[in-house]
């Protein structure tokens, strides 16, 4: 449910990926803000504007499990 763990996950993908794999820092960084401006940014955006339905719906869930566990 963590949208900077999504994000961090799909940029560490693409600069795994990367044709040139960096080796010095400079180089890194450089490869990271390419990658970064690849990303999908559209789907970054509907992640994070799906966010109070998810949290919402996690939240619906624990209740009933503790509703469940009650009984």
């Amino acid at each position: 449910m963590n949208l900077i763990e999504y994000i961090w996950d799909q940029l560490k993908s693409a600069v795994k990926c990367h044709k040139n794999l960096p080796h010095t820092l400079a180089e890194f960084r450089d490869t990271t803000i390419q990658e970064w401006d690849r990303l999908n940014h559209q789907s970054i955006d509907n992640l994070f504007n799906s966010m109070p339905k998810r949290i919402l719906t996690t939240m619906q869930e624990r209740v009933l499990h503790h509703i469940k566990v009650l009984q």
